[in-house]
């Protein structure tokens, strides 16, 4: 009889979601380790939730959608059909302005507004109904529910969300289906039956979608950068570099404030440095896990020695002076071979290859290709990252990038692997590690989406002043 291991790599800093308590998740995603799009959801609603990323086209705008999904034993995570999109107000065809006069001629029940904002399907007949104001983390809409019916009288029913940022920034748009009370009264029409149902009387009830959305917060980066095919040069505060474009088209930069005090005691990791964070947008790899970005951070900024930032600032610097001889390495090793790597993750450095020293333009670091996990688990080829670590020349900044790799020579997706006998795959797990060692070794950078070459390229070219 076979048994059923899921591959599901929960990284407390690198996955969309992570668990908030036992009934709920926090959701924090698309820019990772800064707040980006955050909210918190209960499991009676969905068991994980993934942040994907559509570029702006001729027709339609740049968004990032979050799915929610489950689990099925036969068919793995599949989507809900529940969904949050957030659309930059810079990528919409017509001015935010537009939008928060509908959404206030919305919420006073003129079904004209009500119409443009739903865009119903052809052919369909919408009713709107159990329509509210509601404010969310940083902003706020409306909430309504929307019925629709085909000519042949079968009908779907959902609880729609339609809102902006307070600094008309973003469009927020959220869909989750789900099942009313039979409650139809042919004396009244469809929206006043549909009125009449309390919140409890929906699956998932109206309050439980409510303080869903009410968590929902969405920060902008503090500066976006716009690249064109022709040109991927990025400078800012100091930091300049170059980037073959089809890494991204547009770089987002955001200054990240450090972790001190009374917040820091509540920290996994105590005090954190301030840093400056440059997230890569349009990044060829759709990875779930980890945005490609890239850190500069001020040793000024790091705490003393006996904080675990302190502790790893020293390490660097010990490591990069003395420069030692670099191998591949795997959970076989000595985990005090573990090669330096900043911001500190929650996860065990299990596989390292082909690293190398590389200078970029004003220093110095290490780079590897890398898989870090928290548990017994087989590789997927969305598990990989490049991961670069170093200091410049004066000693006064660290840099350091982290760019998730898609290999195609390891097994694709979130899979469900048949195993015999778990026990015995735990036992001959290091084994099972060094052979996948042995198989990342000889791949060589074009095995890797994105190309290993364009990455140590941008690293080559940063500079810090």
């Amino acid at each position: 009889m076979f048994k059923r291991m899921t591959v599901l790599c929960i990284l407390l800093l690198f996955s969309a979601a992570g668990y908030a308590q036992n009934d709920s998740r926090d959701f924090n995603g698309y820019r990772w380790y800064d707040d980006g799009i955050s909210f918190t959801y209960p499991l009676s609603v969905a068991e994980d939730a993934i942040a994907r990323f559509t570029p702006a086209t001729a027709d339609t705008p740049e968004e990032v959608k979050v799915i929610f999904q489950n689990y099925h034993n036969d068919e793995g995570w599949l989507d809900t059909g529940a969904e949050i999109s957030v659309i930059p107000a810079s990528s919409l065809r017509s001015d935010i302005s537009y939008f928060s006069n509908l959404l206030a001629d919305f919420a006073n029940g003129i079904e004209e507004a009500q119409q443009q904002l739903i865009n119903p399907t052809p052919g369909m007949t919408s009713v709107v109904a159990q329509v509210a104001p509601l404010d969310f983390q940083t902003g706020s809409g409306v909430r309504f529910v929307l019925e629709m019916q085909d000519r042949q009288g079968a009908s779907n029913i959902s609880y729609r969300f339609i809102g902006m940022t307070a600094d008309d920034g973003y469009l927020i748009s959220a869909i989750f289906p789900f099942t009313a009370m039979e409650f139809k009264d042919i004396a009244v029409s469809d929206a006043q039956s549909l009125d009449i149902l309390t919140a409890s009387d929906f699956t998932p009830d109206l309050t439980t979608l409510d303080a869903l959305i009410g968590t929902l917060s969405v920060t902008p980066p503090a500066t976006m950068i716009l690249t064109t095919q022709a040109n991927g040069d990025v400078s800012y505060g100091g930091i300049a570099f170059a980037y073959d474009p089809t890494l991204a088209y547009r770089v987002e930069v955001d200054a990240v404030e450090p972790i001190t005090g009374a917040e820091a005691e509540q920290s996994m990791f105590g005090a954190t440095p301030g840093y400056t964070l440059f997230s890569f947008v349009g990044y060829p790899t759709d990875n779930i896990g980890h945005q490609p970005q890239m850190f500069v951070m001020p040793v000024s900024e790091f705490p003393a020695e006996d904080q675990p930032y302190g502790l790893r600032l020293g390490e660097l610097q010990n490591f990069l002076a003395a420069k030692p001889e670099l191998h591949s390495r795997s959970a076989t090793s000595n985990p005090d071979d573990a090669l330096p790597i900043l911001p500190i993750l929650n996860a065990a450095q299990t596989i390292v290859s082909q690293p190398e020293y590389l200078r970029f333009g004003s220093g110095e670091g290490v780079r590897y290709i890398a898989y870090y996990s928290q548990s017994a688990e087989p590789l997927t080829a969305n598990d990989l990252f490049y991961v670069y670590t170093g200091l410049s020349d004066d000693g006064q900044y660290v840099v350091s990038a982290i760019f998730p790799l898609f290999a195609g020579f390891l097994p694709q997706g979130r899979t469900v692997y048949e195993i015999a006998d778990i026990d015995q795959f735990m036992m001959n797990y290091r084994t099972y590690l060094d052979g996948v060692l042995l198989q990342i070794n000889v791949m060589d950078s074009s095995a890797y989406s994105p190309n290993i070459q364009l990455l140590d390229a941008l690293v080559a070219s940063i500079t810090v002043h």
